[in-house]
């Protein structure tokens, strides 16, 4: 597996962005309410990441990668990899998606009493969100095996 591209993520952001500002800009006066909570699911998960992050990372350099007790077993390795791209993924998607819906909505905080009750549980979501896609690239950056001396031509 290639390691995630930063600039695939920013380009996902933007365009959630862009999608998220155009269909909030069209459709505001039909969505509920945001509560200040509606983004933070996304900080419990980017909690979690990081825990592993660290626990694999220990687990690695300490040569503690095999089938044994008190082992990191390689797939384990390669599933916390897996959810490691998936969500930096879907943090950019959420932080891209609370960044469309800010953009239409502090222009509006004026104007609309709505707007101003629904700009903190944006903000929540789009910190959130940010938040989800460092952790993943984290421990994603955790699970990377160190290089192999073997490895190396000879010089």
């Amino acid at each position: 597996m290639k390691p995630t591209r930063v600039r695939d993520l920013l380009g996902l952001f933007v365009i959630a962005t862009l999608a998220s500002w155009i269909l909030v800009r069209v459709f505001y006066g039909e969505l509920p309410p945001i509560p200040f909570y509606a983004g933070a699911s996304l900080y419990p998960v980017a909690l979690v990441e990081v825990v592993a992050a660290f626990l694999i990372r220990a687990r690695i350099s300490d040569h503690r990668v095999g089938d044994g007790p008190q082992e990191l077993h390689p797939i384990a390795a390669a599933r916390a990899l897996a959810l490691a791209k998936a969500s930096a993924l879907l943090g950019a998607a959420a932080a891209g998606i609370w960044l469309g819906f800010l953009l239409h909505v502090l222009p509006q905080r004026a104007i609309l009493s709505a707007a101003v009750q629904d700009t903190p549980g944006a903000i929540v979501g789009m910190i959130g969100g940010i938040a989800l896609a460092a952790a993943a690239l984290w421990l994603e950056h955790c699970c990377r095996a160190p290089q192999d001396p073997t490895d190396q031509a000879p010089q």
